[in-house]
């Protein structure tokens, strides 16, 4: 029985908030698992017959899920606020789990089994798309769910607790990939003096037909569980209220937080959803003309970018390549991170040398 009385009931706020975390875990599962499976996917498409692959494509079939992240995370809102946060999160769920079939499997239907060609290759990507679009999805519905749910002095520890799973689930996909490698070796890609890259007859075939399908496939698996789960949890109390379900959302919050606080929270949230409507058509939105904001959104722009320009992405994504290069990358990489924080340094202590300048 779960206790709602007083202090409401600890398991079942851990219970629903865990399956919203596993779709973090499932978000760094599927951009993490391309970087085990990518040299198998070069070489199978480098037999093809009527397209010469090269690393062009190799590198937007590599990072064609990122595409997907883009485009699912622009329509997160929308969605969001469509269907409902748990229903986004089943969608995520759906679309995880079509994205690990159909590129374990991108053939099904249409083409021949085991024969690499220009349309499997699109197929392939556009599997890859649909899989970053559930990434998209998770990336900001996950954490909007968390932050609904969890009463406000664990906030913030059960959304950090997403960010841990994100990279928990790059961290698992690498010990997958690995397992189903065993014994075997990445194939040998021969570049000859033409740039025209093919595969060393000596490679071991398994991993180029069927090893990067086994790591593909694998996240059906925790795909699936997690769709199965979401059918065990609430719409978050802030939704329901939003679609004029007040005793819903008392309801759910009243099994998290005890009779005590649950009506208190409960006109919290109807106040605050009203306060939002009215601030939004409100002429305060008007505040990003500001130059002192404006200038803080733009530093805070500027220093994500760098921290997406330490390529450490090359070790996410494509650890399989020669460690001397990776190395080297690094190094770069952190001389331009140090170069663009200074600058960022040097700017803030401008602005607050001068204030009067950064508040015009």
């Amino acid at each position: 029985m779960i206790n709602t009385t007083n202090e409401g009931s600890k398991l079942y706020l851990y219970s629903i908030t865990s399956v919203a975390i596993l779709g973090g875990l499932l978000f760094g599962y599927d951009t993490a698992v391309i970087s085990g499976a990518e040299k198998g996917l070069e070489a199978f498409f480098l037999s093809a017959s009527d397209f010469q692959y090269n690393k062009v494509m190799h590198g937007i079939t590599s990072s064609s899920a990122l595409i997907g992240c883009v485009l699912g995370g622009a329509l997160s809102g929308i969605f969001a606020s469509r269907l409902g946060r748990r229903n986004s999160l089943r969608l995520a769920a759906v679309l995880f789990f079509l994205s690990a079939l159909g590129s374990y499997y991108p053939e099904f239907l249409f083409f021949e089994y085991g024969k690499p060609n220009m349309d499997l290759l699109v197929t392939f990507n556009l599997y890859r798309v649909l899989g970053g679009i559930g990434v998209g999805l998770a990336s900001a519905v996950c954490p909007m769910y968390i932050a609904e749910i969890a009463p406000s002095n664990i906030r913030g520890t059960l959304v950090s607790c997403n960010q841990f799973a994100i990279i928990f689930g790059m961290l698992v996909v690498y010990f997958v990939n690995y397992l189903i490698m065993g014994d075997h070796q990445n194939p040998i890609i021969l570049k000859d003096a033409a740039g025209v890259l093919s595969v060393s007859s000596e490679s071991d075939m398994w991993t180029v037909f069927e090893g990067w399908r086994f790591m593909f496939g694998s996240e059906a698996f925790p795909a699936a569980f997690f769709g199965l789960l979401l059918f065990f949890v609430p719409k978050t109390p802030r939704y329901l209220v939003l679609v004029q379900q007040d005793e819903k959302a008392y309801s759910i919050l009243e099994k998290i937080n005890g009779k005590t606080k649950a009506q208190e929270i409960l006109n919290d949230i109807k106040a605050t959803a009203h306060e939002k409507t009215s601030f939004i058509n409100s002429p305060h939105i008007r505040f990003s003309t500001n130059r002192q904001y404006t200038g803080c959104i733009f530093q805070n722009n500027r220093i994500l970018m760098v921290a997406h320009n330490q390529e450490i992405h090359e070790v996410y994504y494509q650890h399989t390549e020669d460690d001397s290069k990776l190395v080297t990358r690094y190094k770069r990489s952190t001389n331009i991170r140090r170069s663009n924080f200074s600058n960022i340094h040097r700017t803030d202590c401008r602005s607050q040398s001068n204030p009067d300048t950064a508040q015009n």
